[in-house]
């Protein structure tokens, strides 16, 4: 989203506000429509505990970049069990 914006080099954050802002406005329109959000945030200054807890707490359902123990971690805070 970064290069649609302008910004070369904007892609881990923190973000610019313009594209706060259009995250914002995309999850929104996903959280109207019923459709889980998506979203990775790719702060390596912080642990993969913190980045799965900023994600769930902005409301993210579809965790992208936290790898397996980031999935771990969602699932024990979720209460929810791999399937097999």
């Amino acid at each position: 989203m970064g290069l649609s914006f302008g910004y070369s080099d904007a892609h881990d954050p923190p973000y610019p506000d313009d594209m706060d802002a259009a995250r914002l406005r995309i999850k929104t329109a996903l959280d109207a429509a019923g459709v889980a959000f998506l979203c990775g945030w790719n702060d390596f200054t912080i642990s993969v505990e913190d980045r799965v807890n900023k994600l769930m707490g902005d409301g993210v359902k579809v965790l992208s970049g936290v790898g397996e123990e980031g999935a771990a971690i969602g699932r024990k805070i979720t209460g929810r069990e791999m399937p097999v």
